[in-house]
């Protein structure tokens, strides 16, 4: 059985895996999740317990949804974050992941999925 714990808090938005190791021997590379409601904040970083030890999942992009429009934000390795209009081309610089104010919600979206890839 696999756990999380998470770091920090979190409203609406509980994880439970199961049997994450599909093979029994690697954890996945890529965790996504959808958003059912609104949440309060969203974790940088997951930590999950598996048999195999501890796991660390770094949020990595994050989809909202407004009127049916979609709209991203996308986390680097450097911790700039990119945005991404679903009707524009192309990216905008957004920040530093460490100063923006809330990821949960851009302009009038809420947050609908995450994504995040596991560290090395």
């Amino acid at each position: 059985m696999t756990s999380v714990s998470r770091s920090g808090p979190v409203q609406s938005f509980w994880l439970f895996l199961g049997d994450l190791d599909c093979d029994q021997s690697q954890a996945p590379l890529i965790l996504s999740f959808l958003i059912a409601g609104t949440v309060a904040k969203l974790n940088n970083v997951l930590t999950i317990s598996t048999s195999h030890g501890v796991k660390e999942y770094w949020l990595k992009g994050i989809v909202y949804y407004f009127q049916n429009h979609f709209m991203a934000q996308i986390i680097c390795c450097d911790n700039m974050v990119w945005f991404h209009d679903g009707l524009e081309p192309g990216l905008e610089y957004d920040g530093m992941l460490t100063t923006l104010p809330s990821l949960c919600a851009r302009d009038l979206s809420r947050a609908s999925a995450v994504i995040y890839l596991l560290s090395n």
